[in-house]
């Protein structure tokens, strides 16, 4: 099954946490990079016999419609970003993909999954697919709704990068560091990285109020990707803090 974003919302089971927190955001109001959704069951076939069925790709590129963007291919696992475990960074994910490279860029995230069964786990996973149309981040960074470094849920601690969020998760770059009180929005620690990057007063705001809504959409602290582009918030995922 294939479908749009904000259609999977209730359906996890089938998309995979990542898919269907997406999905909810974007029902609920928060900007997210428009894309689609893939079930488990493609993965199940190219287990089988590293092949596709039912006419996978004509399904597939159908449902991209008119698309001619560059993509972002995400995992969206069973085991990932679930209110135990996030699995962050154990699954690949492609960035930069034309559309013509979209079959390839799968399969490479479903390669990962297989890679996770045979050395970390005895129980086979299941994995769903993100595909989301790329935007430019002027910048971009990891927000905690909670207060991670002084234990507190009055503040959020934001890390923040040049460019791809990517840069970050990955460790290729050190991040400038904010804590910033939720409700008086004042900055209250503030660490300059390796790129001189800051957030102006607006994108402070952006933050503060994403920050509130999406905790309060899933009723727990949130561990968020986001981007600017054009001086707007874009949340690429959101998922449990899963080391309180």
């Amino acid at each position: 099954m294939i479908s749009k974003l904000e259609e999977v919302a209730k359906q996890e089971r089938i998309f995979g946490n990542k898919a269907r927190n997406l999905g909810v955001l974007i029902n609920q109001g928060i900007l997210v990079p428009n894309g689609i959704a893939v079930s488990y069951e493609p993965y199940s076939d190219y287990l089988d016999s590293r092949s596709f069925k039912n006419d996978f790709e004509g399904r597939l590129y159908q449902k991209m419609g008119s698309y001619s963007c560059q993509f972002a291919v995400r995992s969206s696992a069973d085991v990932e970003d679930s209110g135990q475990r996030s699995y962050a960074g154990q699954f690949k994910t492609i960035l930069d993909v034309s559309r013509d490279r979209l079959i390839e860029a799968i399969k490479k995230v479903y390669d990962s999954g297989i890679n996770f069964n045979s050395s970390y786990s005895s129980n086979p996973i299941q994995m769903g697919i993100v595909i989301q149309e790329m935007i430019d981040a002027e910048s971009s960074g990891v927000l905690f709704t909670y207060d991670l470094i002084n234990q507190n849920n009055d503040s959020i601690m934001v890390e923040l990068s040049q460019g791809k969020c990517e840069n970050i998760v990955s460790g290729r770059t050190n991040p400038s560091l904010y804590i910033i009180d939720k409700n008086s929005k004042e900055v209250l620690l503030f660490e300059e990285g390796d790129q001189n990057v800051c957030l102006n007063p607006g994108q402070i705001c952006q933050i503060l109020s994403n920050a509130k809504k999406i905790e309060s959409i899933f009723g727990k602290p949130q561990d968020i990707e986001f981007l600017f582009n054009s001086d707007k918030f874009y949340c690429l995922q959101s998922r449990d803090i899963t080391t309180l």
